[in-house]
């Protein structure tokens, strides 16, 4: 199973069991009809962080249930080193940007790994870090932490495993 298809099942699996339908989550999360049913039926290849943040917002869960399951867990590590692209968010995903910087930064302290050694154990551009915990990437893509957790040897159940995701406001109310 790929991520996609592990976060369209997600998805699925938790509108069922809330007895919901896709359209009724994209109300609930403030998220386009279109991006969810595109995250759903596989045509988004990469959703970002702040969609999935604002989907579990929609169902009332938090990012670190959202990829505990172990669907998450049995991903080949991602070889391919794509660049993940940056965008300017609107003001809203900066709960959840300042959340993964601070991630970022904390992993580092623990494993004792300086930032510019990053690229090296995870195959992220070192300019794409930067831009994370600088500023300029106001929205990282869901590649972009996976690569992280690998590099890290965390599972994205771990990395979103903390006060600050776990207390996040809701992005869009």
């Amino acid at each position: 199973m790929d991520m996609i298809k592990a976060v369209s099942d997600r998805l699925l699996e938790l509108c069922k069991k809330r007895n919901i339908t896709v359209n009724r989550l994209a109300n609930l999360s403030a998220v386009p009809p279109s991006t969810v049913k595109n995250i759903v039926y596989g045509l988004s290849k990469n959703p970002r962080i702040i969609t999935i943040k604002m989907l579990c917002d929609g169902l009332e869960i938090t990012l670190t249930k959202f990829f505990d399951t172990p669907s998450f867990d049995s991903f080949p590590k991602n070889t391919d080193n794509q660049k993940p692209e940056t965008s300017n968010a609107d003001s809203g995903s900066i709960n959840t940007l300042t959340a993964v910087k601070y991630r970022i930064l904390q992993l580092c302290e623990s494993n004792h790994v300086p930032i510019y050694k990053l690229e090296e154990l995870t195959g992220v551009p070192t300019v794409t870090i930067n831009n994370i915990l600088y500023g300029k990437s106001m929205n990282p893509k869901l590649n972009t932490i996976k690569q992280i957790c690998d590099g890290l040897g965390i599972t994205l159940a771990e990395f979103f495993d903390t006060d600050e995701f776990n207390n996040l406001e809701q992005e869009i109310k």
